[in-house]
């Protein structure tokens, strides 16, 4: 069974599953409510909390995987020119996230972007054809040991579902000991042994370029897009970041 129908099934599962636990949970709300107690379904707009389940369950059955999305779009123009975008040119409008702007970070022009939300960039693309996306970043001082995590949206929408899951690793380094010659060193204990060292995460400029998180492809990710203005959107889903083109 290829990759693509194993992972439709596994999420045609799992749909089901949700779809199940939902109706109990009403069934039980139900049966309150007939004895007089306080439990209470919320709604919105008129439509329970299971259509809106259902509504994301669609959506996540529905989504294209990378090869598929590719496949649409096999006859367009795989290498064009590549361009810069500008990280100031963002969408306040549809930009959820705390932003701060920067002219001159650690060297270069950037924008931080707080652990929630998303941040939408206004893109002025030069000719339509498939492209790879590059980004610098440094992540936000924190505790955590985990990657930068993001959703990709492109025009509004999540263009295929690896998009969703886009991980920016931390860089870590060992901390060594300098000698008088400059040279670097393990710590060592009062009986000259070796210490295991510390390490630490590299607050520097590292470059990102969009891959699949899960590695079922070789190359980086390419996203189709037209000529003119365009969108591109950045949705936290773990620690902020600063960015740079």
């Amino acid at each position: 069974m290829s990759n693509t129908m194993s992972r439709k099934l596994l999420s045609l599962i799992l749909a089901v599953l949700m779809v199940v636990t939902t109706l109990t949970t009403s069934v039980f709300a139900a049966e309150a409510g007939d004895k007089g107690d306080s439990a209470q379904t919320s709604t919105s707009g008129g439509k329970s909390d299971t259509s809106i389940s259902l509504s994301d369950i669609n959506e996540l059955l529905s989504a294209l995987t990378y090869a598929e999305y590719i496949e649409q779009y096999k006859d367009a123009n795989s290498s064009p020119e590549s361009f810069k975008a500008d990280v100031h040119e963002y969408d306040e409008k549809d930009t959820t996230a705390g932003v701060t702007l920067y002219d001159d970070y650690k060297g270069k022009k950037a924008i931080e972007v707080d652990e929630s939300g998303k941040v939408t960039f206004n893109i002025n693309v030069p000719e339509t054809g498939l492209y790879s996306l590059r980004i610098d970043y440094i992540p936000t001082e924190s505790d955590s040991t985990t990657a930068i995590e993001r959703t990709l949206q492109v025009n509004g929408k999540v263009p295929f579902s690896e998009a969703r899951s886009i991980s920016m690793p931390k860089r870590w380094l060992t901390k060594y000991t300098e000698q008088e010659d400059g040279s670097l060193r393990f710590e060592t204990d009062q009986n000259g042994n070796e210490i295991r060292p510390d390490r630490y995460v590299d607050y520097s400029w590292q470059t990102y370029t969009f891959t699949d998180f899960n590695c079922y492809y070789g190359e980086p990710l390419k996203i189709y897009l037209e000529e003119g203005e365009n969108k591109i959107s950045l949705e936290c889903v773990r620690h902020g970041a600063v960015f740079s083109e």
